[in-house]
Parts: C-alpha cells; sequence; structure tokens
C-alpha cells in the first residue's frame, strides 16, 4: 500500500506520499491500485497545472495501470532525464528509499509529489482529504 515516507535531501518537503511497490508495464506482481491511483492523481494534476499541451489525455486516477499512465510516465522521466543524465528511463515509478537514488537522481515519485506541491500546494496539501481517491488510499497516506 501507498504510504508516507520521511525523507531529507530537499528543502521542499519534510515526507513525500510513496508507493510499495512498481508502478508500470509488466510489473505482474506491482501494480497495487491504491500505489497506481496515487502516480496517477500525481500525473494528471501536474499535467493540469502546467498546463501541458497534449494529445494524450492525462490517465483517470482508477488504480488500473493503462496505456495513458505509461506514457506519461516515460514522458516525465524523459523530461527529467534532459536535466539529470543518470535518470532511469523505464517507464516504471519505484519505491523511493530516500529523496535521491543517485547524486541528483530524484526517485521518480519524489518528483512528481515535489512537482505538485511546488505547482499546487492546495491540490496536493488536499491529498489526504480528497473524496475522488479510494478511501484505502487515503487512510494508507496518513
Amino acid at each position: 500500500m501507498a504510504h508516507r515516507l520521511a525523507i531529507s535531501g530537499t528543502h521542499y518537503a519534510k515526507f513525500v506520499y510513496n508507493v510499495s511497490a512498481h508502478v508500470g508495464p509488466g510489473q505482474a506482481d506491482s501494480n497495487n491500485p491504491d500505489d497506481v491511483q496515487l502516480v496517477q492523481f500525481l500525473l494528471r494534476e501536474i499535467i493540469k497545472a502546467e498546463a501541458l499541451p497534449r494529445k494524450v489525455a492525462p490517465p483517470n486516477p482508477t488504480g488500473q495501470f493503462d496505456a495513458a499512465t505509461g506514457f506519461w510516465i516515460y514522458l516525465f522521466q524523459n523530461a527529467i532525464h534532459g536535466a539529470v543524465k543518470k535518470a532511469v528511463i523505464d517507464g516504471t515509478v519505484s519505491p523511493a528509499k530516500n529523496a535521491l537514488y543517485d547524486i541528483n537522481s530524484p526517485w521518480m515519485i519524489v518528483f512528481l509529489n515535489i512537482r505538485l506541491l511546488i505547482l499546487a500546494p492546495q491540490i496536493y496539501n488536499g491529498i489526504l482529504t480528497n473524496q475522488e481517491l479510494r478511501p484505502s488510499l487515503r487512510a494508507s497516506l496518513k
């Protein structure tokens, strides 16, 4: 289940909402619905806040991994890779262990959390009470 992770190494946040297992294509033992819904919600809200031009609709936070979710994960990883050459581009959001997995290389889930916190703090800070999200997800993030 998704959970809060205390982090260090960033002045933006003291914790992030983390996934418990991989979210991505071919992750047979992963793609927990709460983890997937968290990633989909973060992606969708960032896309809306940045008003990104798009030919592929943002993912709906259904909890089921789909092509739109995979597309946007991959696109965001490519964007990170443009700034951080060590960034991994595998179309998968992995559980973070801290803010960075290598020097100047943020975990994708940490990047998504901090990006939404910067762009739309009121939405980020309202995650725990957002009725669109599953009760099990909201409870696990407390």
